[in-house]
């Protein structure tokens, strides 16, 4: 049976490999590729109900759109924070 080593030894191998290379470009386009997935799926299975919703953002004012993307970006975070956990 072989005896595993450490997380010492394994944290200190992986320090002599260098940095973890992250592709961001490749991560970005991914994300943006699922944000065009994601808003094209309304218009295409519902379109009447996708006019009617954008008829009701024209009929906000500022102040309303500025809230509701807010809480957009903050509901984003937080699941960006429950599944990597930064």
């Amino acid at each position: 049976m072989a005896v595993r080593p450490s997380r010492r030894a394994r944290v200190g191998a992986e320090r002599e490999r260098g940095p973890i290379r992250v592709n961001v470009g490749g991560a970005l386009f991914t994300a943006f590729a699922l944000v065009l997935v994601l808003e094209g799926i309304a218009p295409l299975l519902f379109p009447a109900l996708w006019k009617e919703a954008f008829r009701r953002f024209i009929g906000l004012a500022n102040g309303q759109l500025r809230f509701l993307g807010l809480m957009s970006v903050v509901a984003g975070i937080a699941l960006l924070f429950a599944m990597h956990g930064f």
